[in-house]
């Protein structure tokens, strides 16, 4: 029987769908958090960890969720992500996946530049521009949201 990682902090009812799927075809679903994953470069071991995959990578992984934290956390996370994709383990909802949706501002990008109608949107750091950019919106009579980037 095959194995497949499901990396989710909350399995909740869509983890137990996940895994009665892989079930019917043949797999092993196994709940892990990327929490608890690691990274290892050395020429006589695997180069990720995955804690209950500690002989053998999985045979696939599906990614339910990316855990939040810093910067360098996030990343980290995404790094293993792209090194398992690296080492020819399919994921799914891969490193590059979750780029593209998690952030708005890229995901907006993607979406015009398909030609998928989208608001019109400004991303910008600065306080003095973003309040700026709304004074001249609303002025002109339209409304506006304001979301975080992530």
């Amino acid at each position: 029987m095959g194995r497949i990682a499901i990396f989710t902090d909350d399995p909740g009812w869509h983890g137990a769908r996940l895994r009665e799927a892989f079930k019917q075809r043949g797999f092993i679903g196994s709940y892990v958090s990327l929490i608890d994953c690691r990274i290892f470069i050395d020429p006589d071991h695997l180069s990720v960890i995955i804690p209950g995959f500690e002989d053998n990578l999985p045979d696939g992984v599906f990614v339910r969720g990316v855990p939040g934290g810093s910067l360098e956390q996030v990343v980290h996370y995404l790094d293993i992500l792209h090194a398992l994709k690296e080492l020819n383990v399919p994921v799914y909802n891969d490193g590059g996946a979750i780029e593209r949706s998690v952030d708005k501002s890229r995901t907006s990008f993607l979406l015009n530049r398909a030609s998928i109608p989208t608001p019109r949107t400004w991303i910008t750091s600065s306080y003095d521009e973003a309040v700026d950019i709304a004074k001249k919106q609303l002025d002109s009579g339209y409304s506006l949201i304001s979301k975080p980037l992530f």
